[in-house]
């Protein structure tokens, strides 16, 4: 009995280990993908000088600055570039700088390092990540006061004309919903002033 008895030799245990590795590795990328389709639009600002990332070996794009011998782009304008390319994290920004980062020679693989004291904050700030559900319902809801901003289909005229506030989702109904979200009344302030002078009035 104990000769039959099927034996789990290192060679199978490690096999096992690496096709569970690939699979959870294979989920993580499909999370990834799926929760950066809906991240922010218009708060990356696209433009078509950015176009493919080609051409940011050209001059005309932004003032440099050096750093250790080399030629890199100031904070802002990197930062507003790499916005574009809807990275989801940090993950995804090693992958982009080793494998298609093609010409972008002043965009720096290593921004934490490059832009210390330049103006790095983090990597949620460098990759444009919306911002958590309060301050962003905060900044949408100055943002929908000062447009006048009262119902979704204003919000979503907006969002076509791509003037909503950087690191504030365009479809925050999705990417909050687990999260706090309520509805676009909500989401925009609507009635916040007309509750603020009825309690100023008892």
């Amino acid at each position: 009995h104990f000769l039959s008895t099927k034996m789990t030799t290192p060679r199978t245990t490690l096999s096992c280990f690496c096709r569970h590795h690939r699979l959870l590795q294979e989920q993580r990328r499909r999370h990834r993908r799926q929760r950066s389709s809906m991240l922010v639009v218009t708060s990356q600002k696209r433009d078509p000088k950015w176009g493919d990332g080609y051409q940011w070996g050209k001059n005309s794009l932004g003032k440099k600055s050096r750093w250790k011998s080399r030629l890199i782009l100031e904070y802002e304008v990197a930062r507003e570039f790499v916005w574009t390319l809807g990275l989801y994290d940090e993950d995804d920004w090693r992958d982009w700088a080793k494998d298609r980062r093609r010409g972008c020679v002043f965009i720096p693989r290593d921004p934490w390092n490059a832009y210390e004291g330049r103006g790095w904050i983090d990597m949620d700030d460098w990759l444009g990540r919306p911002l958590p559900f309060h301050e962003a319902r905060a900044k949408a809801r100055a943002f929908a006061k000062e447009r006048r901003i009262q119902t979704q289909s204003e919000w979503w005229a907006a969002v076509d004309s791509r003037t909503t506030p950087r690191r504030v989702p365009v479809r925050p109904g999705m990417y909050y919903r687990d999260e706090g979200w309520i509805d676009y009344d909500d989401w925009l302030g609507v009635g916040l002033e007309d509750e603020k002078e009825n309690e100023e009035g008892r």
